[in-house]
């Protein structure tokens, strides 16, 4: 199998799998109505994480096209994280009921598909960079 098939293949295998995968976790939060927050927040935390890992892995012709996100992105969520983060953290500190054992299990749900989800894509671009050179 040449390098151009069995890229195409990992892509298509790729979304077969996300697809059963999303499929699944939807289908049993519909049968867990209180847990429905739990696996949304897991799904976005892997959404965000795979768009962090793409824009944070560029191939070799999209260095300035993703510069020009980063840097964008960047000073939207500094501007946004610059005028609210005193306002917020105040209101958490000053509210004892938002700082609970469900609130924190989220927190870690959502930081964990995050994590994962920007590792698998920016080590799955990275390697497959290894083979650009073989095409």
């Amino acid at each position: 199998m040449d390098l151009k098939t069995w890229r195409f293949r990992k892509v298509q295998a790729g979304f077969v799998i996300g697809a059963l995968v999303a499929a699944y976790i939807l289908g049993t939060a519909a049968d867990l109505v209180p847990r429905k927050l739990d696996v949304l927040l897991c799904l976005a935390g892997g959404a965000a994480g795979w768009t962090t890992g793409i824009l944070f892995s560029p191939k070799d012709g999209q260095f300035s096209q993703f510069e020009t996100f980063r840097n964008a992105i960047g000073a939207f969520l500094g501007g946004i994280f610059a005028a609210e983060a005193i306002d917020l953290a105040g209101y958490i500190m000053s509210n004892d009921s938002l700082i609970t054992i469900q609130n924190t299990e989220r927190a870690f749900l959502f930081a964990i598909s995050f994590a994962l989800a920007l590792l698998f894509t920016f080590v799955g671009r990275y390697s497959d960079s290894a083979f650009d050179g073989d095409d």
